[in-house]
């Protein structure tokens, strides 16, 4: 993916239950382990032209949704939450399966808004921003449920500094 050292999963077709199989395998271990949550990332193949490569976007779409409801089905199984990481075009698809949302970036690229069917249910959402905080970031949001914190990006990325409403 891009510059990071990342690769996609394919849950099309066969490939869901061998996949399934192995996720579920390693959801178990997590929460054999004490986890009290997860946080899957890169639940946007339909979203990625690297993950599309040529297929039908609107078919990865579904099946991507399908991928990932059966993740928070698997996590609430075992006892965990589970965290919806980006994946903006469908929050509103997935906000009734998932806990609460993830995003990276939402002020710098103007995204916050798609998670307001998180926050009409009540459900925390966590932003990350890797760049110093400005006022103007901070100046049209007022909902407890949108939490953010600013990293520095050079190579100190939130390892200090507290979690903050953004109002």
């Amino acid at each position: 993916m891009g510059d990071w050292e990342e690769w996609w999963l394919d849950f099309t077709g066969p490939r869901l239950l061998v996949l399934k199989e192995l996720m579920g395998a390693r959801l178990r271990r997590m929460a054999e382990a004490g986890c009290q949550g997860v946080e899957p990332d890169n639940v946007d193949c339909y979203d990625n032209s690297r993950c599309v490569n040529g297929r039908n976007k609107s078919d990865l779409k579904r099946d991507q949704i399908v991928y990932n409801r059966w993740l928070a089905e698997e996590a609430h199984g075992w006892g965990m939450f589970i965290v919806l990481k980006n994946a903006l075009d469908i929050v509103p698809d997935l906000v009734n399966d998932f806990d609460c949302a993830m995003n990276e970036s939402c002020y710098r690229y103007d995204e916050c808004d798609a998670y307001g069917p998180f926050i009409k249910q009540n459900k925390l959402v966590m932003n990350v921003e890797y760049k110093t905080k400005t006022s103007s970031w901070c100046a049209s949001r007022g909902s407890p449920e949108l939490m953010s914190k600013w990293c520095d990006g050079n190579g100190n990325i939130c390892k200090k500094g507290p979690w903050m409403n953004c109002w």
